[in-house]
């Protein structure tokens, strides 16, 4: 799902205004012999000069350092002197007088030269990078939703927050908590030990007291062993810009339109202030978190999707289509309306009206009118609709039972089957008697 704001800040307000005007400046002066206004020309195409400069000025970014000042500021000027050796050239054309037009090549040439001082200063800009904090607040208490479906728990949840500029990015915890993800086969609980690195939405932290050197260099040590696997992306060239902030976000800039890939979802910025964004709430956001301690886990939520390993487990769902499970050599699945519990040797497959059995000796297949066993080379087909719709239930409450009992770091048993095919057939065999 794809929204459009009007997203206007104080500066975007003004160079809305202004760009605004100076086209309205345009436009009268093209009409200026209709709407008798003829000898006013020049004192309107000076105003249109001053309201055009006032919208480039607005564009000056100020939050990236001096050599960032600088090639804004060169980048916003060559663009105000390209466009306006467009307009004197298009204006020499309908009447525009020669002390405007004789600057026409001037000021493309000297634009040119500007975009490239832009370039070559920008190179010199050093990427904005996340670093962490040397204060530790509170995220407060109780459970915090990191993204739908993955919820954090802790009685008190602190850290040093993990900041770019003045955003919050993430934190590293100094508590252990539990992450509870949302599957279609239950809540799992993967157990988080601190120092834990959680990258993505966290709840806005008071500031409780500065970190010491221990936590600190702790922190430090847990994120750079993550930068260093991620890395960083940066390239500068004319009316290019692509910075990737080391895995947490992308920047692209190609000339005044800006693209960026964050937590928040896939971002599209158009001059001068429509903001065109996805739907984060279900997909866009990003979550990340690397458990620092002996006991390492991993969990990871991006696109709707979850992933999780520790401890000889891992999982991955959406929390509402499918659900994959491993424990050592046990598994569980659900996709696409069928249950799959295994290990090895022995699978259970049970949907709505089938059941498939792979045991280390028999395989059973049951449908809602046949029931078809088969071992040591031989099969037996029984049709018996009261009995297979027996056996498929008995199947399915297995499968449950087991995929409860996996979640809880129990293997599934084949004996659960054996019994209850005995339990079932013999009941059959009686009451065909």
């Amino acid at each position: 799902m794809t929204r459009v704001e009007i997203r206007m800040t104080l500066r975007s307000k003004l160079k809305a205004v202004f760009g605004s005007f100076a086209m309205i400046l345009a436009l009268v002066w093209l009409l200026r012999s209709v709407l008798l206004i003829s000898s006013y020309g020049d004192e309107i195409a000076y105003t249109f000069i001053g309201l055009l400069f006032l919208a480039n000025i607005m564009s000056v970014r100020l939050d990236q350092g001096a050599f960032g000042l600088v090639s804004s500021f060169a980048s916003s000027m060559g663009s105000y002197a390209v466009d306006l050796s467009i307009a004197f050239f298009l204006g020499g054309f309908l009447g525009l007088g020669d002390r405007l037009t004789t600057y026409t090549l001037a000021l493309f040439v000297g634009g040119l030269v500007l975009f490239i001082a832009s370039w070559t200063t920008g190179k010199l800009v050093e990427p904005r990078r996340p670093r962490v904090s040397v204060e530790v607040v509170s995220f407060g208490e109780g459970k915090h939703e990191l993204a739908t479906g993955l919820t954090a728990s802790s009685a008190q949840l602190t850290g040093l927050p993990v900041k770019m500029g003045s955003k919050v990015l993430g934190a590293v915890t100094l508590e252990d908590f539990d992450l509870l993800a949302k599957t279609t086969l239950g809540t799992v609980r993967v157990p988080i030990r601190s120092p834990a690195l959680v990258v993505g939405h966290l709840l806005p932290g008071n500031k409780i007291r500065n970190a010491t050197d221990q936590e600190l260099r702790d922190a430090e040590a847990l994120y750079l062993r993550r930068r260093e696997q991620l890395g960083g992306t940066s390239i500068r060239l004319p009316f290019l810009r692509v910075e990737d902030h080391e895995g947490l976000a992308t920047e692209v800039e190609f000339g005044p339109f800006k693209i960026s890939d964050t937590e928040e979802g896939a971002v599209v910025d158009i001059p001068p202030f429509i903001h065109v964004t996805g739907d984060h709430t279900r997909y866009g956001r990003r979550v990340m978190v690397i458990s620092g301690a002996e006991d390492k886990a991993t969990v990871t939520f991006s696109h709707g999707t979850a992933k999780a390993r520790w401890n000889g487990w891992r999982v991955k769902t959406d929390g509402e289509t499918y659900t994959i499970l491993r424990k050592g050599n046990s598994f569980a699945k659900d996709r696409g309306g069928s249950l799959i519990v295994g290990s090895p040797g022995y699978t259970l497959k049970v949907s709505e009206d089938n059941v498939s059995v792979q045991l280390p000796d028999t395989q059973i297949t049951a449908t809602p009118s046949v029931l078809i066993l088969a071992a040591g080379g031989k099969s037996q087909r029984i049709k018996d609709e009261k009995l297979t719709k027996r056996f498929i239930d008995a199947m399915l409450e297995v499968a449950n039972d087991q995929i409860s009992r996996l979640l809880a770091g129990e293997e599934p048993d084949p004996a659960d089957v054996y019994v209850e095919v005995d339990s079932i057939l013999g009941r059959g065999q009686a009451g065909g008697a």
